[in-house]
């Protein structure tokens, strides 16, 4: 699969045109059809990979890289949970020992029950 049919194939599932794709993306018509016959810019493609929320060594060879993909997972929960942020900025401002207990008290209530 191509480069380009992968694209199509990210849009596809979205619900994008690839027109649509290009506009938000700030690229001119055609840029993905173009991809063919020119050397990709990795800068745009990153920007693509951002849209689609995939990691661009997806982008580029269609598989995934599970460390890269779960560390995008992570970045987007804390983005889109206010409340997860605001006790991460309050975790970075504790010392050490006070970090190290946080850490004990979250293994100490993620423990199944037996």
């Amino acid at each position: 699969m191509t480069l380009r049919d992968r694209i199509k194939e990210l849009c596809e599932k979205n619900g994008v045109s690839m027109n649509k794709l290009e506009s938000d993306c700030g690229f001119g018509r055609g840029y993905v059809s173009k991809l063919e016959k020119s050397t990709p810019n990795s800068q745009k493609l990153q920007k693509i990979a951002d849209y689609f929320n995939i990691s661009l060594d997806y982008l580029m060879t269609g598989e995934t890289n599970q460390h890269t993909d779960k560390k995008r997972c992570l970045n987007s929960r804390i983005e889109n949970d206010s409340e997860l942020r605001s006790a991460l900025v309050k975790y970075f401002e504790l010392s050490d020992a006070k970090k190290k207990h946080v850490l004990e008290l979250i293994c100490f209530l993620s423990e199944s029950p037996k």
